[in-house]
This record gives structure tokens, sequence and C-alpha cells, in this order.
């Protein structure tokens, strides 16, 4: 068990090389809201800032990489830096009990933003074992 954790342990993929006019977009606050720009525009919230979508506009298809907590949505935290984009479990919790972990997911896709998102869904669906719901039935 560990206790009184005063940062959060980072699981970090570094980006060498990529130009900063990347555009990105990602979801923050507790109803969330889309906040969109460039990589570098990215700040990390307390509620959200996942999935980071990070995709270049200027190349067709549309070439997009989506990474975000694939387990424990509520525990973790995502921060960036320069060219670095991280993820852990949030600050703010004091005790992580034995044998608790966290994962998350780097999906990227080669043919476009809603193809992307839809096959960063369809692999969410597969490692909880759900199915996709049908949005027309009720």
């Amino acid at each position: 068990m560990v206790k009184n954790i005063s940062t959060a342990e980072l699981s970090v993929f570094r980006s060498p090389g990529v130009s900063d006019d990347l555009h990105m977009f990602s979801y923050h606050g507790v109803f969330p809201s889309m906040k969109s720009g460039l990589v570098t525009d990215y700040a990390d919230s307390h509620q959200g800032g996942s999935p980071i979508v990070i995709y270049d506009p200027a190349q067709d298809p549309v070439p997009m990489t989506v990474f975000s907590p694939l387990d424990s949505p509520m525990a973790h935290h995502m921060a960036s830096g320069e060219k670095v984009f991280g993820a852990g479990v949030k600050n703010t919790v004091q005790v992580i009990p034995a044998g608790w972990s966290q994962s998350f997911m780097l999906s990227a896709f080669c043919c476009g933003i809603n193809m992307g998102m839809m096959e960063w869904g369809n692999r969410m669906l597969t490692y909880t074992g759900k199915k996709r719901a049908d949005m027309y039935r009720y």
C-alpha cells in the first residue's frame, strides 16, 4: 500500500521531432466540453483533458492518435510538457491499495478523425467486453 503521495507517477510518451503545429482536442469538465487547438496549447485540468486526440490536418487522409485511460478513468490525471504527454494517478490520491493497477491506451489510426475515434471506441469496447449501444433504439 502506498500512502501520502505528493505527486502523480506518470506514464509518459515522447514525441521527438513532432511539429508544434499538430492539431489536437480533448474533453474537460464535469460535463465534458471539447477544447481544441495546437499541441502546444494543451493544458491539463482537474476534471478531464482526456482523451487527447492529436492529428495532422495537412495530410490526406488525416492521421490521428488517441491517448486515454483504459480503466479507472476517475482516478487518472493527464499532464503535459514540451513535446510530452503523460498520465498517472491523480495527485490528490492519499492511498493506493496493494494490487491496484491503472492502464492507458495509445490508439493510432491512419485515415481520418471520425473513423479513428470509432476505432478507439471499438478498442475500448473490446477491452471492457461490451457491445456498442444502438443509438436509435429506446
